[in-house]
């Protein structure tokens, strides 16, 4: 194939208008179908494509139909036999005349390239059944295997958003924590502050901050207990 044939492919039919594979029946087979093998599988493509088929027919005339559709299958290739591309010439043919005559624009035109040709496809027109297939069986494990994983991945999300709202709730109970203790640290400090301003806060001539540890820890309580009693009191007299 030319360059120019490949790109030009590439350029006008390699977009969402690819032809689908269905199981479904052509309803233009012929009345000796049975005798001419196993039905493989069903061709359905848009209008539109069909269109745009015809128009790389016409630009390349050395190239047939099925040459130029087998461009834009990958998964198997189709055989050029005749049935096959009269079928195409004759489908191209009748769509191009629709779009020029019947649906020029508007809604009508928008419609119809939605509308569908299924054309059978025997055993004996397709290159390689075999890969076909295998291909297909192989996309259905592929399928399982990352719904499989799709759910995996759920379950693990959910179980960290779970772990990371924990964290946060332990977060904000540590910070309450944290500021009961700074405002009752920072009351202490005024207390011992005026206590020792009032030098009653000094432990055999020692102040607070020179006592150790324990003593610290046991005159810092008393002096809590005292400084209570004694806003208590200043509150009580009239």
């Amino acid at each position: 194939m030319s360059d120019e044939f490949t790109a030009y492919c590439k350029l006008k039919l390699d977009k969402d208008l690819k032809p689908a594979i269905s199981n479904a029946l052509s309803p233009h087979l012929h009345k000796d179908f049975l005798s001419r093998g196993e039905i493989s599988l069903t061709l359905e493509i848009k209008n539109n494509f069909i269109s745009e088929i015809h128009k790389t027919k016409t630009k390349f005339s050395d190239y047939k139909y099925i040459e130029i559709l087998n461009t834009q299958i990958s998964t198997f290739q189709l055989k050029g036999t005749d049935r096959l591309e009269e079928r195409l010439k004759k489908t191209a043919e009748r769509v191009s005349y629709q779009y020029k005559t019947t649906f020029r624009c508007g809604r009508k035109r928008s419609s119809f390239n939605e509308g569908i040709t299924r054309i059978a496809v025997y055993d004996s027109e397709l290159q390689d059944v075999t890969s076909l297939s295998y291909r297909l069986s192989k996309f259905e494990e592929d399928k399982i295997e990352l719904s499989i994983r799709c759910k995996e991945l759920h379950k693990q999300l959910l179980s960290e958003e779970k772990q990371r709202s924990r964290g946060n709730a332990d977060y904000q109970k540590l910070e309450t924590i944290t500021e009961k203790l700074k405002r009752e640290n920072d009351s202490l400090h005024k207390c011992l502050d005026l206590l020792e301003k009032h030098h009653i806060s000094s432990v055999g001539g020692k102040p607070v901050g020179d006592l150790g540890k324990s003593q610290r820890y046991a005159k810092m309580q008393t002096l809590k207990t005292q400084s209570a009693k004694a806003l208590w009191f200043a509150e009580a007299i009239p």
